[in-house]
């Protein structure tokens, strides 16, 4: 199964959560490997929507904040880097809205 083509990623998600660097749980740098950075998030949304339509959904979970997907695969970035994690999850919110995580 994919996920729908109307997944929404909150430019939010991508600019004060995954492209931020953070003490804790820091994605910036992971997704920097790849060219990824604040000046290229659209980049970045464009680029996990594209891979949310290609792969299948390899896990699916319930938690506090809805339904939460996880898609398997790796991202080709801006300066032509790969990174791969186990995964993009993707939270499904009470309201059906789509909230993207990249777990590496």
């Amino acid at each position: 199964m994919k996920l729908p083509e109307d997944v929404v990623i909150p430019e939010d998600k991508l600019v004060r959560y995954l492209l931020l660097p953070r003490e804790e749980n820091d994605k910036s740098q992971f997704l920097g490997i790849a060219g990824y950075t604040l000046g290229t998030w659209e980049v970045l949304a464009r680029d996990l929507h594209d891979l949310a339509k290609i792969y299948e959904i390899s896990d699916k979970a319930i938690s506090l904040y809805g339904i939460k997907w996880e898609v398997q695969g790796s991202l080709t970035g801006p300066n032509d880097g790969t990174v791969c994690g186990d995964g993009l999850d993707y939270a499904g919110d009470k309201r059906g809205d789509a909230l993207c995580d990249v777990v590496s």
